[in-house]
This record gives C-alpha cells, sequence and structure tokens, in this order.
C-alpha cells in the first residue's frame, strides 16, 4: 500500500488500507495520520473517518475525535457507529440533548442497533423524560428478551413516572414469568 501512495497520493482506499494494516499492528499513530489523509481526500468516506476518530482516541485525543464524529453524525445518511461514540461523549460531558440526538442519528441508519437504543433510553433517563425512556427500554426488551436490565429499567421508569408501582410490576413480573424463572425475584425486588 505504500507503492500504491507513493504512485497515487490521491488514492484514498489506499491510505485507508495502509491505516488498516497500521491498526492492525498497533500503531496508532500512524494509523491516525493514514486514516486523515484518506478522510480528508474524500470527506464522504464514512469508514475512513470512523477509523481515523477511533484512532484519535486511541491516542488520547478526544476532542478532536470528537470533531470527526460529529461531521460523521452530519452526514446523509449518518455514520451509526461514529453517531452512537458522539453520544458517549455527549453523555460524558453532561450533554444530555445532544447525545439523545445522535443516538437517534445512530438508530436512523440501523434501527436494529441495540446499543445505541439501549443508550438513548439512558440519556432520556437521565433528562427525566421517564415514558419515552420506558419505551425504548421496552423496544430493547423486544427485541432482546434476555436483556434483563432493559426490562428492569422499563418497569423502574414508569413506576417513577406514572406512580403506580403495583400495576406495571406487575405486568413486568408476568411478561418476565415467560423468560424465566429468576425473573420472579428481579419483580418482586422492583
Amino acid at each position: 500500500f505504500e507503492r500504491a501512495v507513493q504512485a497515487d497520493p490521491g488514492y484514498a482506499q489506499a491510505w485507508y488500507m495502509l491505516g488498516k494494516v497500521a491498526s492492525a499492528r498497533e500503531d496508532d499513530m500512524h494509523a491516525a495520520e493514514a486514516y486523515a489523509k484518506a478522510y480528508g481526500l474524500d470527506p464522504g468516506y464514512a469508514e475512513a473517518g470512523f477509523n481515523y476518530a477511533l484512532a484519535l482516541d486511541r491516542q488520547g485525543q478526544e476532542a478532536k475525535a470528537i470533531e470527526v464524529y460529529r461531521k460523521l453524525a452530519a452526514l446523509a445518511p449518518p455514520h451509526p457507529e461514529a453517531s452512537y461514540n458522539l453520544g458517549l461523549y455527549e453523555i460524558k460531558q453532561k450533554n444530555l440533548p445532544s447525545a439523545i440526538d445522535a443516538f437517534r442519528r445512530a438508530l436512523q441508519t440501523k434501527p436494529e442497533y441495540e446499543s445505541a437504543r439501549y443508550n438513548l433510553g439512558l440519556a432520556l433517563l437521565r433528562a427525566e423524560k421517564f415514558p419515552d425512556a420506558g419505551d425504548e427500554f421496552e423496544h430493547v426488551a423486544k427485541q432482546n428478551p434476555k436483556n434483563f436490565s432493559a426490562w428492569f429499567l422499563c418497569a423502574f421508569r414508569f413506576n417513577k413516572s406514572f406512580g403506580n408501582q403495583n400495576i406495571f410490576t406487575l405486568g413486568v413480573f408476568l411478561e418476565f414469568s415467560k423468560l424465566s424463572f429468576n425473573a420472579h425475584y428481579l419483580a418482586f425486588f422492583i
């Protein structure tokens, strides 16, 4: 790939592959340089941008990584993993509206992205948008019935929002009872 970029320095794919080789060798500095070159040559090359942001992140250059994630999340369609990572950074910085927006952008492109939906629920929960958070956790729980954390958070937040603990807890108990015996203990704990 080094010969390819020497022969044609404007060949973004060759720079990208050079970055992949450097990443495989755990050489984040050279990986970031190669990915940056590929992304700079073709700003629509989302995978190059995403890998560039990851390499920056591994080097501790969080601010630069966030900047790249923001650009990728603004693409049409948005890059789902970049939007997800941006959401995680926004939560870390306690910027809940931006985190919620980033997770929603990840779900625009990849609606089955369980981690993005779950973290959207967590961000909504922190923003005290309990019914919306409950909806997201319920969606995750239906998508992955063994995600007991989603079931629990769904029940807990609906309880806090509506104050009708007994009826909703019974509903969750009945739903859990279909899944496993251990769920009975969790339902009683709620």
